[in-house]
């Protein structure tokens, strides 16, 4: 185990998290796109039927945004937008191409840009598609804002969602479910179910939903994970962990923590904890990726 935080996570120190010991998010769905970069545009033609849903949810998107006058943006896909890659990189290109219309000299931040700002501090390639990790980015490359692309999949085609938030408080800055849009199927759906995405470098994978999972099917999750030891203080400590196919935690990157007391006392804690690992349909467990939060109490 090990932690190599960002300089700086100091800025977010003072950041209040959901105080549970074990943060699940509902979208904690991360995943590394292979050979992926979003700064390149993808003809919308290749889905033509949904061209002018993404163009529209675009120009919404940059009216958001062109608001605050930003003067670096932060625009990153969520692990989702793997189910169909030219969804998130045309609203991307769309985006940007609609902001530099009304912003000039606006500098865009992207995937390529958070994995490696996030590798050459100790982070996996796939923590760039997790908000929190993302935020670390946002603030370091002087971004107040964040958006992120979520591709969700639905029964019928995905709902393409679109989050602002304040880069330093995690606040949303757009109400959830304002800015989204249905796209239908331009390829046909995968029978896999659920989707999985293996970093080739770390040997560790994600896991992304598509309706109902499969029976034998195990999704990650906490056996036994105690409170850690009382430090006199109360507080959070968030990380980015891999939970290896023996249920343990490791090669852990701190997100946020309060000081360097908190920072030891985590890994402490996180050492003792043990999950139930990812299991595929093949019956054999498998390396993910998640999101930690260790919570202090006096």
């Amino acid at each position: 185990m090990y932690v190599r935080p960002l300089p700086i996570s100091d800025v977010l120190q003072d950041i209040p998290f959901r105080r549970n010991s074990l943060m699940w998010r509902a979208d904690q769905r991360i995943i590394f796109l292979l050979g992926l970069s979003l700064v390149a545009a993808i003809p919308i033609s290749l889905f033509a039927q949904d061209t002018s849903a993404v163009e529209e949810l675009a120009q919404r998107t940059a009216e958001e945004l062109v608001r605050r006058k930003p003067t670096v943006l932060l625009i990153a896909p969520r692990e989702s937008c793997n189910l169909d890659p030219r969804i998130c990189q045309s609203f991307d290109s769309a985006l940007r191409s609609d902001i530099q219309q009304r912003i000039s000299g606006i500098r865009f931040v992207g995937n390529a840009e958070a994995v490696r700002d996030l590798k050459l501090n100790g982070f996996l390639a796939l923590d760039a598609y997790d908000t929190s990790a993302l935020r670390l980015v946002a603030v370091s490359e002087g971004s107040k804002t964040l958006v992120t692309e979520d591709l969700w999949w639905e029964k019928n085609g995905y709902s393409l969602r679109i989050d602002v938030r304040e880069s330093k408080t995690g606040n949303r800055l757009v109400p959830f479910h304002s800015l989204e849009a249905k796209i239908a199927r331009s390829i046909p759906d995968s029978p896999e179910n659920p989707m999985i995405v293996t970093d080739p470098d770390a040997n560790v994978s994600v896991i992304i939903f598509k309706g109902k999972l499969p029976p034998r099917f195990v999704y990650p999750g906490c056996d036994r994970c105690p409170d850690p030891k009382s430090i006199g203080s109360a507080g959070d400590v968030e990380a980015m962990g891999t939970i290896t196919p023996q249920g343990n935690v490791q090669s852990v990157s701190i997100i946020s923590s309060p000081n360097a007391v908190f920072t030891a006392a985590a890994l402490e804690a996180l050492q003792t904890w043990r999950f139930r690992p990812a299991v595929g349909t093949d019956g054999k467990a498998f390396a993910t990726r998640v999101n930690l939060v260790v919570t202090f109490r006096r």
